[in-house]
């Protein structure tokens, strides 16, 4: 794939400790063994949403993972995103990307047969430490595509590509499930691959979802998120964050 490498990884960011209006967390009581210092915040736009039922609008997460003293943050292995029950990540009627071989795919092939499967976009970093090297930054546009069935779960993937010294191709699925009650109705699953065999990790992510998919409101002004996260040095994360949001169409 010429140097390149579609990886696929899940929605989601990790944090542990604060829960603030402006929709974000940082990460407090961390592991005395490790000090990462991992930070996400996820929002919807515009902050001015209906107050009875749902309308279109998008979903903008970001996670950031460094470490305090400025070395290699470990890598992500696995994280979860619980969305507040009056935001939807709705799915029925988006055409299915189904394509067999997606990880022999160059990124321009992936785009072509499932352009009309994508329901996102975004950013990534990674940095790459090889034993005995510097670490290295590499960055990709990331693109979000509906996927299939899984039994009875419906599947996403999110596609990056990154230059040398990542190559290869991972696509794990992202599962989307649904809470029967609580405050957090969405939830999204995945499980992180190994990036440039285990020597890259995830230092920035922002995914973004769309109109054609999100719907929200805002029907007791804010709006909560849930984060939870695991690394491979054993450190697990988890966050909760709130977003104030403006009534529209309240009676006064």
């Amino acid at each position: 794939m010429d140097g390149s490498v579609a990886v696929a990884v899940a929605l989601g960011a990790m944090a542990m400790g604060g829960f603030g209006a402006g929709g974000s967390a940082t990460a407090q009581d961390l592991p005395p063994t490790r000090s990462v210092a991992p930070e996400f915040s996820a929002k919807v736009v515009p902050s001015g949403l209906t107050a009875r039922g749902r309308a279109r609008a998008k979903l903008v997460l970001d996670q950031a993972v460094r470490t305090r003293d400025g070395s290699h943050p470990p890598a992500l292995q696995s994280y979860e995103l619980e969305l507040d029950r009056h935001v939807r990540l709705a799915l029925a009627g988006i055409p299915k990307c189904t394509s067999d071989g997606r990880q022999s795919y160059p990124y321009r092939k992936v785009e072509e047969r499932c352009r009309d499967s994508r329901i996102g976009r975004g950013s990534a970093k990674v940095e790459v430490a090889f034993a005995d090297q510097e670490p290295v930054e590499v960055t990709s546009r990331v693109r979000i595509y509906n996927g299939p069935f899984r039994g009875r779960t419906r599947t996403f993937y999110v596609f990056m590509r990154f230059p040398a010294p990542i190559t290869g191709a991972v696509v794990p699925t992202v599962k989307l499930r649904r809470n029967a009650s609580g405050p957090y109705r969405t939830r999204l699953v995945a499980s992180i691959p190994e990036i440039a065999n285990g020597a890259g990790s995830i230092t920035d992510l922002r995914l973004v979802f769309g109109r054609r998919v999100i719907f929200a409101g805002c029907p007791k002004g804010g709006l909560h998120f849930r984060a939870d996260a695991a690394f491979d040095d054993g450190s697990r994360f988890g966050a909760g964050v709130a977003q104030l949001c403006e009534q529209r169409g309240k009676d006064i």
